[in-house]
């Protein structure tokens, strides 16, 4: 086996570090600040630090190995052939591990992981409840049934790019209980049918061959939530009709490049508790179904159009007139005016997000409209619009609650004056791209959504490293009075 398999290996089974002598131990009651610390405000330091930061941590000193080994809930492992050896060592380490990722380069000469190391590794995490495994090719439906006799704790399960069948799909869901989270991608077709479970919240597919199979997966899952189809082959105008009447507590829903019309559509806008609706290169949809649904879905938060050539003004009159509660729009190449996007500001007042990609007709007297109707908004994405420095001198004074500006591929809009705005408004998180620059086009799609989540995880993550601070200082002071 190479170096560069072991060594990852040889970092989790590595022992703590001796204990200092009393020579080379410092004054700690002067020095070290670490140790005033308790164990569960050192745990909180560790939580945001990545595996190779945590790695090091852990041969700091006894005591931080202990704490940082206790708290470890996340482990991402080689899946070579060899882990079935050393497995037992590292899940015995990292006994509070919640979530494992077993990842396997198939580019190596080496053998990845068989049903023989699978089986060891779910023996050893009895507590596991987030399984993902990608490219474990020798893996059979066989390794598979090892996994809901261990891991009865099981919530979340995504696999993909592995060859084992739907009977070890069928194992785990019928054998994990608790299972709420099943994501497949880049299957090829599936043999056998794969079914549902009571318990499923959330089904994500991507890029799987033969869409029969899968039916009741989707149909059998009467408290699936959230459905996710992302470039599967077939027809799924029937699949998400019968799903639509077993499971009529759908909240989420994303269809991206898969073969439906506004027979789905008018099917899906019978769930009246959805509350996400995301559509992308679905080219027979029309402005008929994304009204129907708009129209009875009266729930709706978010909704994102990509590519639907079908698809304008009718849809988003009736956005604008059906969806009061409405805080992120995306669109992307699809038919606007500024009428209809006034509209739709001067109705939707609790907007945050608007992403607008390829808006040809949409100007500076539009958006200086829109921005000034939309004054909780929060984040404002514009790509290949006429837009100019009027917009951006009408941001500085206006949007008094926008957190990140991204503007790309505008031609009107220079450098000067958007650094301007950035030395105006240093809380803006600005993100230009000129006419001439190379730039990764961002759809008002999945990875729009994506930009939002990832908005919603930084400020989670400053008010816990804020959290931290304050109660890094009560600590300190606390053991200052009572050392007095």
């Amino acid at each position: 086996m190479p170096s560069s398999l072991l060594k990852p290996l040889s970092l989790l089974l590595r022992q703590p570090p001796p204990p200092l002598s009393g020579h080379d131990h410092p004054n700690t009651s002067m020095n070290d600040h670490f140790l005033r610390l308790p164990d569960e405000c050192l745990a909180l330091i560790f939580q945001p630090l990545n595996t190779k930061e945590r790695n090091t941590c852990s041969i700091v000193c006894r005591r931080w190995f202990t704490v940082e080994r206790q708290t470890r809930h996340t482990l991402s492992l080689n899946a070579v052939a060899g882990l079935r050896d050393s497995a037992p060592a590292i899940l015995s380490r990292f006994d509070s591990v919640t979530k494992l990722t077993l990842h396997f380069n198939r580019s190596c000469h080496f053998d990845g992981i068989g049903d023989d190391g699978i089986a060891v590794i779910a023996l050893h995490c009895p507590i596991l409840a987030e399984l993902e495994l990608r490219h474990c090719y020798l893996v059979t439906d066989a390794g598979l049934r090892a996994i809901p006799r261990h891991c009865t704790k099981l919530r979340r399960v995504s696999l993909h790019s592995c060859t084992f069948g739907a009977h070890g799909i069928n194992s785990i869901i019928q054998g994990c209980t608790l299972l709420e989270e099943l994501s497949i991608s880049k299957f090829s077709r599936f043999s056998d049918a794969i079914n549902g479970s009571k318990s499923l919240r959330t089904v994500s597919l991507r890029y799987i061959h033969g869409g029969r199979a899968l039916l009741p997966l989707i149909s059998q899952s009467p408290a699936l939530q959230s459905l996710r189809i992302i470039n599967c082959s077939g027809s799924w105008d029937k699949h998400l009709e019968e799903a639509s009447v077993r499971a009529n507590g759908l909240i989420d829903v994303l269809l991206e490049a898969i073969d439906v019309s506004d027979r789905a559509l008018r099917a899906l806008s019978a769930q009246v508790s959805l509350e996400t609706l995301w559509l992308a290169d679905t080219h027979r949809c029309t402005d008929e179904g994304v009204t129907a649904v708009v129209e009875r879905c009266k729930k709706l938060k978010e909704i994102g159009i990509r590519k639907l050539r079908k698809v304008g003004e009718k849809s988003l009159v009736a956005i604008a007139r059906r969806c009061v509660n409405l805080k992120l729009l995306a669109l992307a190449r699809v038919s606007l005016t500024g009428r209809s996007l006034i509209l739709v500001a001067e109705n939707c007042y609790s907007l945050e997000s608007l992403l607008i990609n390829g808006g040809k007709r949409i100007g500076d007297a539009e958006m200086v409209c829109v921005i000034s109707k939309c004054s909780g908004l929060r984040w404002l994405f514009i790509r290949g619009c006429p837009i100019s420095d009027v917009l951006v001198e009408a941001i500085a004074q206006g949007c008094p609650r926008l957190e990140k500006l991204e503007i790309r591929k505008c031609p009107g809009v220079t450098l000067m004056k958007v650094e301007e705005l950035r030395e105006r408004r240093r809380g803006i998180a600005i993100d230009y791209v000129g006419i001439e620059e190379k730039d990764e086009e961002k759809d008002g799609g999945v990875q729009g959504r994506n930009e939002e989540e990832n908005l919603q995880r930084i400020r989670a993550s400053k008010l816990r490293l804020g959290f931290l601070a304050i109660w890094s200082c009560i600590v300190f002071v606390l053991r200052k009075l009572f050392n007095k």
